[in-house]
């Protein structure tokens, strides 16, 4: 794993919603600049996110399984987890002081600008 990261120095972003359109989109936002890792659950997401430890995190917060405010308590409880730049996506904007309370970059609302959410997550990513 070290290897495979000094070989490829960009940074890792995990993005995660059980909506495979949304994940793709994200994917080919993101495919140029950074190493995208995806998963479409929590359960899921918390495995990818073990094996690839990544920077910075989209994660939606309606998914089936783990919702998004669980993964990213569970996702800042690993060792590298203190220091993963999250960003939550929801089209419910009730829930942002919940999120608010979480500690993350940002909350996207959906439907999200592709512009706005390149240059937001990009910026978090520079960071490291």
């Amino acid at each position: 794993m070290k290897d495979e990261a000094q070989a490829n120095p960009r940074a890792t972003l995990l993005v995660v919603d059980d909506d495979a359109a949304i994940v793709e989109l994200i994917q080919s936002l993101f495919e140029d600049d950074l190493n995208v890792v995806c998963a479409h659950d929590g359960w899921e997401a918390l495995s990818v996110a073990a094996e690839h430890q990544p920077q910075v995190a989209i994660l939606d917060i309606m998914m089936p399984g783990i919702n998004g405010l669980t993964l990213t308590e569970e996702l800042r409880k690993l060792p590298w987890g203190q220091r993963l730049r999250v960003f939550i996506m929801s089209a419910h904007r009730g829930l942002i002081p919940e999120v608010e309370r979480l500690n993350v970059e940002g909350f996207l609302a959906k439907p999200f600008e592709p512009d706005y959410l390149m240059e937001q997550v990009l910026a978090a990513s520079d960071g490291e």
